[in-house]
């Protein structure tokens, strides 16, 4: 999925093949491959181009509101909410739901903790119990 954003490289992690780097929006982690340098020319051209919303169809799309964890460890799954809450940030989102089912509780709780320290989250609350109840944690973002 292209993000379309303009930020500058922070740091480059070239064994794990990623890139961090921040955005007018939020500090974003990526693959190596999802950046491209722009020099001055096709940063004016792209700039033209995105206020006569010319972008091609299959770059436009809707960022995704939910993210299925459900299975994964902590460790494997904290990344992956890290990236889907920047990412979430990034396309000025303002509430997603990240479903991890009940288990133990183990996975909610951890996820809870990233969720409290993170400066993008404004609150977060389990779902409506009609929608997953304490399966899901709803966050709003600033």
């Amino acid at each position: 999925m292209s993000l379309r954003s303009h930020g500058v490289v922070l740091s480059v992690e070239e064994p794990l093949n990623q890139v961090e780097v921040m955005t007018a929006k939020a500090k974003v982690k990526t693959s190596l491959s999802d950046i491209a340098r722009v020099t001055e020319g096709e940063e004016e051209r792209e700039t033209e181009v995105s206020k006569g919303h010319l972008f091609p169809r299959e770059t436009v799309q809707e960022p995704p509101t939910r993210l299925n964890v459900i299975g994964l460890t902590v460790e494997d799954a904290l990344p992956q909410v890290d990236k889907f809450i920047d990412q979430a940030l990034l396309h000025g989102l303002e509430k997603v739901h990240v479903i991890h089912g009940v288990g133990s509780g183990r996975l909610r709780s951890a996820i809870a903790q990233y969720l409290r320290d993170h400066r993008g989250v404004k609150a977060f609350s389990p779902g409506e119990a009609t929608k997953g109840g304490h399966g899901v944690t709803v966050v709003e973002l600033r």
